[in-house]
């Protein structure tokens, strides 16, 4: 490429000679003409990468380019034009990153405004069924009040319940003075990770007063009877059930995708006293987790819309269970943050 270029300090164009640049090395020879020069400065134009070199008199002088500067030799010139070179596909790289690099939220339950008036719920907990179709991270909930009064308390349950409902208690939040009408997004504890399958958002208000915003012809509600205060760290064996759901949605934090702990591998093996429609599985232990959780349905290959944490145990007893359905299983582990490693290779069994 031939390279032309005005300076600085005289208004004729000085001719450098032919300019080559081969992985970040920058070579030119010089014409007639600049045989006197004692030193060059490099310019950096990033024009459809091209990179342009100018000489000049080796004095003070006031040109904007940050590159050049009297006294700089051609050596220490070269080296600043790679380092801002690095900076600018630095730069370049975390653009093309950067929507993967910041968290996202999703939601599970229901975040529209419902047609149908409910009060009257104090005494007792209540949750509806709720789908998260991946894995993420709980941050919030939020309910709907239609009327103001009194105090909640919100949290999300496993579905490691009978015939899947409300287990164990994942993260709840404090008790919350109701005194707005509207919606009302609270932050939950802990800030458990929750991997794709159903739970169960709950709450439990203080006074009868409160009213909501629910629907009857679609969806699942359990509840029992107790008296106001925390929610239970395990939700009633035996609640009562019935249609319908309100205005209830929990806000969770996608995460970029975390390096996935090592994954154990899984073996069946029969239970030695297994209850009716049960199956026991165990697996090996890699070297790095916190726990295990277990996943089955009756699908190869998945879905698996069935759920169960298992601690850091090496076995766990799925149930319920349909007698002589086939089932197939896969397990994966989780770190201290909750993440999720990638399934175990799945296993096949039919029900006792």
């Amino acid at each position: 490429m031939k390279t032309v270029w005005k300076p600085w300090w005289s208004g004729e164009p000085t001719v450098l000679g032919f300019l080559k640049a081969t992985n970040d090395a920058l070579d030119w020879n010089l014409s007639d003409k600049e045989a006197t020069r004692t030193g060059y400065g490099v310019h950096a134009l990033i024009r459809e990468t091209e990179a342009f070199l100018a000489g000049y008199k080796p004095k003070p002088h006031d040109c904007p380019c940050e590159l050049c500067c009297a006294g700089r030799t051609l050596q220490q010139n070269v080296e600043r034009l790679k380092e801002i070179m690095h900076q600018m596909r630095t730069l370049l790289l975390f653009l093309l990153l950067a929507p993967k690099l910041f968290a996202q939220t999703i939601t599970m339950g229901e975040t529209n405004v419902l047609p149908f008036p409910d009060s009257g719920d104090a005494g007792a907990v209540w949750a509806q069924s709720a789908t998260l179709i991946q894995g993420a991270t709980l941050a919030r909930i939020s309910f709907f009040v239609r009327v103001a009064g009194g105090n909640a308390t919100f949290g999300v349950y496993d579905s490691s319940g009978p015939n899947g409902g409300p287990g164990k208690l994942l993260a709840q939040t404090p008790s919350t003075s109701v005194s707005a009408t509207g919606w009302m997004p609270l932050g939950i504890l802990p800030n458990v990770f929750c991997s794709p399958g159903m739970y169960w958002l709950a709450f439990e208000p203080s006074s009868n007063t409160m009213g909501f915003w629910y629907d009857t012809s679609v969806g699942q509600i359990v509840a029992y009877n107790k008296a106001y205060g925390p929610l239970d760290s395990t939700f009633s064996l035996s609640p009562g059930t019935f249609p319908g759901h309100w205005s209830f949605y929990a806000t969770l934090q996608v995460n970029p995708s975390p390096t996935p702990t090592p994954a154990p591998s899984p073996t069946a093996t029969p239970s030695p006293t297994p209850g009716p429609s049960s199956r026991n599985v165990a697996w090996n232990a890699p070297s790095t987790l916190t726990g295990y959780r277990v996943f089955w349905g009756t699908v190869k290959g998945g879905p698996y819309p069935n759920s169960l944490d298992a601690g850091s145990n090496l076995n766990a007893t799925l149930t319920p269970l349909q007698s002589g359905t086939t089932y197939y299983a896969v397990v994966e582990s989780y770190d201290v943050n909750g993440a999720l490693s990638c399934p175990t290779n799945e296993i096949t069994f039919v029900a006792p």
